[in-house]
């Protein structure tokens, strides 16, 4: 019974998070109307489309590249937290569903390439960070082992006739 009174007697997080340094202001999503919903034809389909080729904006870019102390989810090191989350996103809660077959069979493929490519484009910066890490920590050791290679098959040095 006294930690049941010690926990009521606490402060709650809600008003402590107003006062912290982590109450971030809402970054406004870089989504158009038209990409609010489902495309339902193929011209919303293309309308759609057409938002993947806005230029992401600082905040995204940001956390796309990735600081020290960055805000982590509740999956552990490899997980992110939403930098844009709350009731005027598309996908809050449950998404409205497509009703045409058009819509429905394209859902899937749509709500990949959008998540990834218009409302959180920090997730595809990520990707690319990995990509290009990997390939730029992988050619010295590729150059290193090309470069063994050829030695190996010129054979020894003492027996070489240079």
């Amino acid at each position: 019974m006294r930690s049941v009174s010690r926990f009521a007697l606490r402060r709650c997080y809600a008003p402590l998070a107003a006062e912290t340094q982590y109450a971030k202001p809402v970054i406004e999503p870089n989504i158009k109307d038209q990409t609010q919903k489902t495309p339902e034809t193929p011209a919303e389909m293309l309308k759609s489309a057409k938002e993947i080729f806005t230029p992401p904006t600082k905040a995204e870019i940001r956390e796309g590249i990735g600081y020290l102390g960055q805000k982590h989810g509740s999956g552990g090191l490899t997980t992110l937290a939403r930098i844009d989350y709350g009731p005027h996103r598309y996908d809050y809660g449950q998404p409205t569903m497509p009703k045409t077959w058009f819509g429905c069979f394209f859902y899937g493929a749509w709500e990949f390439g959008h998540i990834l490519l218009v409302s959180d484009k920090y997730c595809s910066i990520r990707f690319m960070r990995h990509g290009l890490g990997t390939i730029m920590m992988f050619m010295p050791f590729w150059l290193l082992s090309e470069h063994n290679r050829k030695e190996m098959e010129k054979g020894p040095p003492w027996l070489r006739e240079e």
